[in-house]
């Protein structure tokens, strides 16, 4: 719309779903965006040729807006025939937590997995025998009553909304879904769908898993859809805990700095395996960002906001910048995935009394890396984050009294947690004469920019 606004340029949008071999010769053919033989369908959502002419004159307009009123969607098989619904080459179940409780949701859940199971001819045997009730009921319990009314009878109605299928539930220990709890209906639905696959089953799509669930109920569903190997299985999820244990190595990740989406299958077994065991949830705090400053304790998380602020009078926020608490052994295990993503990533670490080693020798193989940066102080004797804060600030800790302790250091040493926290508070009023150690403000300049 920036453009000229030719209608020859219209935008397309192509979704391509590849099937391994169907046995459906008429889902195969090379109508597909590889122009190669495969099984699948294609969505094409393009202008209507039939509205060129309208939408040629709407867009030639003043204050025009974009004609997707003139969009159609259209569904083929690669062999170029339509597709429609009536043969399905995949028959699948959608559980979407975010809509656990809508009475719509329910129904379309408990008739699709009915329909994973009952066959056509099974549906139309218990159709029959569900008709045979109501005139039944009809015949002996309602005849009562219609010797009493003139001119018309009561009777059940035939009427597709009360048929079988819309008049089913599904009972767990002798509860309906409809009345337990969204957590629960959420587990029913992800256990139900996992544990009594049927061979018509060929696809199990959850979406948003962590709705609705407990953290000790997340990982129970965690558990079992990992120990699934019979269907294939989506799932969506905004949660690091599902993403890492799910194997990174599996995950395909929609980040909005990247047009295109990201595979995490180059990295290293070891790396993948580290996350599914990491008590850290914050790996998929790291994928979604574009800039993260990595430290290694909760001093430094504690503290680092609020010198960032000091620093650039910003929210590291405003600037797209994500602070992550990481155990230092595991910085590397972020630095691969930055690479595959390319995040700019700052690591803020303690030089342990051998800068040498611990920081040049160490993450040399990042030189050439434009992207990653790591900054330390180069003093040994300077040799972790308390003891920086302290040599730059001993004035500053002494007259605001962020402990009574006659040894300052030895307390923040030994309480670094506790430490921070009292001159945060002690920052949050009076920042006179309080000095940033400089290898962080090298870090801040740096990921800033």
């Amino acid at each position: 719309m920036n453009g000229d606004k030719d209608v020859t340029k219209l935008p397309k949008l192509i979704i391509e779903l590849y099937l391994k071999d169907t046995g459906i010769i008429e889902f195969s053919g090379n109508n597909n965006q590889e122009k190669r033989e495969a099984d699948g369908i294609c969505l094409k959502i393009s202008p209507d040729e039939d509205f060129i002419k309208i939408i040629s004159e709407s867009l030639s307009k003043e204050n025009c807006v974009f004609p997707f009123e003139y969009y159609k969607c259209t569904f083929k098989k690669f062999s170029d025939e339509s597709y429609n619904n009536y043969k399905k080459p995949i028959r699948h179940i959608i559980i979407d937590g975010s809509n656990i409780s809508s009475e719509y949701y329910m129904k379309d859940y408990i008739s699709s997995l009915y329909s994973a199971y009952a066959d056509s001819t099974l549906k139309n045997l218990y159709n029959n025998e569900f008709r045979k009730l109501k005139k039944d009921f009809e015949t002996n319990s309602l005849s009562s009553l219609n010797d009493k009314v003139p001119n018309v009878n009561f009777g059940l109605s035939t009427h597709n909304k009360y048929s079988l299928e819309n008049n089913l539930t599904i009972y767990e220990q002798g509860v309906s879904i409809w009345n337990k709890g969204s957590g629960t209906q959420c587990m029913l639905k992800i256990k139900s769908s996992i544990e009594k696959q049927s061979e018509n089953i060929d696809l199990i799509l959850i979406e948003e898993p962590e709705n609705h669930l407990s953290d000790i109920n997340m990982k129970k569903i965690l558990k079992d859809i990992m120990n699934s190997n019979k269907k294939q299985m989506f799932v969506t999820t905004h949660n690091s805990m599902i993403c890492s244990r799910l194997n990174l190595k599996k995950i395909i990740a929609l980040n909005e700095t990247n047009i295109s989406t990201t595979e995490f299958n180059s990295i290293s077994d070891d790396t993948a395996n580290f996350f599914v065991k990491c008590p850290s949830n914050t790996i998929l705090n790291f994928i979604l960002s574009s800039k993260v400053i990595l430290v290694e304790g909760a001093a430094e998380y504690i503290l680092l906001e609020k010198l960032y602020e000091l620093y650039t009078n910003n929210n590291p926020i405003v600037d797209n910048i994500n602070i992550i608490s990481v155990n230092g052994l595991s910085f590397e295990r972020y630095l691969e995935i930055a690479q595959s993503l390319k995040i700019k990533v700052a690591v803020i670490t303690d030089n342990d009394e051998d800068y040498e080693n611990k920081i040049i020798n160490k993450y040399s193989k990042y030189d050439s890396n434009d992207n990653i940066n790591v900054f330390s102080d180069t003093d040994n004797s300077r040799y972790t984050f308390e003891v920086c804060l302290f040599k730059d600030n001993q004035e500053y800790i002494n007259n605001n009294n962020i402990t009574q302790a006659s040894d300052k250091l030895k307390f923040m040493l030994n309480s670094k947690s506790e430490s921070a926290y009292r001159l945060l508070e002690t920052l949050e009023e009076n920042t006179n004469n309080f000095k940033i150690p400089k290898y962080i403000e090298d870090a801040f300049k740096w990921i800033k920019n």
